[in-house]
């Protein structure tokens, strides 16, 4: 069976991002394609390592919207337009049909990664007409950002691909782009729309007089014969391919075998994953689902080495919190074992502040790593990186890097303790100063410290993982036999979990609640108090009483992050009520270890999740699956491998096989 073949899925032009299906060039750089708005048969390819929300492609190519030959050949400029029939998408492919009402032929177009160094972009025409013959010129458009230069490509085409010629583009801030056709295409260079539209409605395209412009026109011809049989209908199919790592790796990409070498690369990288092992066809589906959003986040540092970027469509680097997905893609990747595990912590611990700050997230074009949010106070982020350093130990058995990272892990906890509990309420437990601090952003009961004005809030997030840090730092220095630092390490696990439980318990609600500013206590059923339940730290007495919260958050798409008869819910702003992949996390490991009744049906939530769209998502609608929004109002982010993503996903699915 095709594992990448199981994981065809249909999509329309609803979908709330183009970006949602990318095909990821290569394993080394950010290069991605995503389609153009859909009134365009293109695509887009983004180079860009800045975190942004914005569009801003480098380079553009699309079937510009007049071909030369109407319907009856006569040799004029034809409006082509068009309809869309129908879109479907796989690991690093996608392809799209589409009917030309006014000249007589339909389209299938197929855009894929074959080799992991291009992309090949097939058009696969089908004749429609009867009778006569059809004969028409389309004509490919690529433009970038501002002028480009047209080059002869250095690379001279391999043996196979003695038909193609190879060209390369180049921008004025020194991006290319190298691109392989057919021998027999046209290439024109032209400096405006006026000027293309004008050449293009000649019988050739004028080859390029000027050094640079603004438009590349590529022409190929489409004919077919003229037959009595709709049953001798013929296809013609153009393809080329892009790259924007050179020459020989177009020319290497190029081929109309494209699909089958694209198949069986994502095959052989599912053939190689550790088995999940559920036992569940769409469980196992979901498993390779996720992991194709992994792979399509790898990429090179010419520095910090090998990463998993934490969302390569927006964010391109290093979150705190998304490290707790490091032990369902890093330590499970069977290409890189590990290799991003001890790269992520490294490059937080390395850039520690004199103080024992560490930033929260670092992005890949910053110079000085962790530049942007290393200021001041600064955001901690919930910090995982104990139990997640022992878990690449486990894996690795790397006992001198966890000597290394230990005394840093040391300094940054006596650095929250500072900042978020001893110049605070002193409760042995860790207050959050803003919502960003927990990573539940703008959720009901932390908005006021994030936008109006309190001071700050103990979090159940917060203190659980205070237990999960103390406890995993006890482990660790037994492993270097420091008995003492052991002991006191356990002694203050257990003072914090007391505290949680003398502090946040709320007996009457059944629930961990928040404790504000001015001492009262917010209880409402969210997953603020659910990171108890996942971590295993529920007495039998406790667990019991917040099963009916859980059964709450259990929705038909995954886990809410808020109970939907709670005060201030809103199932499609953010933590504030939609589904994330940490709350689906929290929600199988909570159910997996306290309330195996709630097992199927959690599971089932998850798939529908995972599913709902193509590609893997932030957060949804727990109702209808709808794509939720950020507390500004943008659209929640696809293309997303960690913690907030594909990773916690993988985690989640884990945790029905563990327990």
């Amino acid at each position: 069976m095709s594992i990448w073949r199981s994981l065809i899925a249909e999509f329309d032009a609803s979908l709330p991002r183009r970006t949602a299906v990318l095909l990821k060039e290569n394993v080394t750089t950010t290069a991605f394609y995503y389609p153009m708005d859909f009134g365009k048969i293109g695509y887009r390819l983004d180079t860009r390592i800045a975190t942004t929300y914005e569009e801003k492609p480098t380079f553009s190519f699309y079937l510009d919207d007049y071909v030369r030959g109407d319907f009856v050949n006569n040799p004029v400029l034809a409006l082509n337009s068009f309809y869309t029939s129908r879109m479907r998408t796989a690991p690093n492919w996608l392809r799209r049909d589409y009917g030309f009402p006014n000249v007589g032929i339909d389209l299938e177009e197929t855009a894929s990664i074959p080799s992991d160094q291009g992309l090949v972009w097939s058009l696969n025409f089908k004749q429609r007409n009867l009778h006569k013959v059809a004969d028409h010129r389309f004509h490919l458009v690529v433009q970038g950002q501002g002028a480009l230069r047209l080059e002869t490509a250095e690379a001279a085409a391999p043996d196979d691909t003695a038909n193609v010629k190879l060209v390369k583009l180049a921008t004025e801030d020194g991006q290319s782009l190298s691109i392989a056709i057919p021998a027999d295409a046209e290439v024109g260079l032209f400096e405006s729309v006026d000027a293309y539209s004008q050449a293009i409605a000649g019988e050739s395209i004028p080859a390029p007089v000027a050094e640079t412009g603004s438009y590349v026109v590529i022409g190929f011809r489409v004919h077919f014969e003229k037959v009595k049989s709709s049953k001798d209908w013929k296809t013609r199919r153009f393809t080329v391919a892009f790259s924007t790592l050179g020459a020989k790796e177009a020319a290497e990409s190029y081929g109309e075998d494209a699909e089958v070498r694209t198949e069986r690369l994502w095959n052989g990288f599912f053939g190689r994953l550790p088995k999940l092992g559920l036992g569940r066809e769409e469980a196992e589906r979901m498993y390779y689902k996720c992991w194709t959003v992994i792979k399509q986040n790898y990429y090179v540092h010419p520095e910090w080495g090998f990463m998993i970027l934490e969302a390569l469509p927006v964010y391109k680097g290093a979150w705190m919190w998304g490290t707790s997905a490091i032990v369902s893609n890093s330590l499970l990747d069977p290409d890189h074992p590990a290799e991003y595990a001890r790269n992520s912590l490294n490059l937080f611990t390395r850039n520690m502040r004199q103080d024992g700050y560490l930033t929260h997230a670092i992005y890949i074009d910053e110079k000085e790593p962790g530049e942007r949010w290393g200021q001041g106070e600064g955001v901690i982020q919930t910090p995982h990186l104990p139990w997640v350093a022992y878990a690449y130990y486990e894996k690795t058995k790397d006992l001198e890097q966890l000597r290394t990272w230990y005394p840093l892990f040391v300094r940054f906890y006596d650095y929250i303790g500072r900042t978020r509990d001893e110049g605070l309420d002193r409760l042995h437990l860790w207050a959050a100063k803003t919502s960003f601090d927990i990573g539940l952003d703008v959720s009901p009961q932390f908005t006021d410290i994030t936008y109006y004005g309190e001071t700050h809030a103990y979090s159940a997030v917060f203190a659980a993982e205070r237990v999960r840090y103390e406890r995993t730092m006890a482990d660790i220095a037994d492993l270097l036999g420091h008995r003492n630092e052991s002991t006191a390490w356990r002694e203050a696990a257990d003072l914090s979990l007391e505290a949680a439980n003398r502090h946040l318990w709320d007996a009457e609600a059944g629930w961990y609640g928040a404790r504000r500013a001015d001492g009262t206590l917010d209880t409402r059923v969210s997953v603020d108090g659910l990171a108890f339940l996942a971590y295993g730290l529920v007495d039998a007495e406790r667990a019991k009483a917040m099963k009916p919260g859980v059964e709450k958050l259990i929705a038909t798409y995954g886990v809410r992050t808020f109970a939907p008869d709670e005060l201030e819910y809103e199932p499609d702003v953010y933590w504030r009520g939609p589904a994330w992949p940490k709350s689906c996390a929290w929600g199988a490991e909570a159910v997996c270890r306290y309330y195996p009744d709630l097992r199927e049906r959690t599971l089932e939530a998850l798939i529908r999740f995972a599913f709902r769209h193509p590609n893997i998502w932030e957060c949804m609608n727990p109702d209808n699956g709808e794509i939720a929004r950020g507390d500004v109002g943008v659209k929640a982010t696809p293309g997303v491998s960690s913690n907030v993503g594909a990773g916690e996903l993988i985690s989640a699915l884990r945790a029905f096989v563990r327990h």
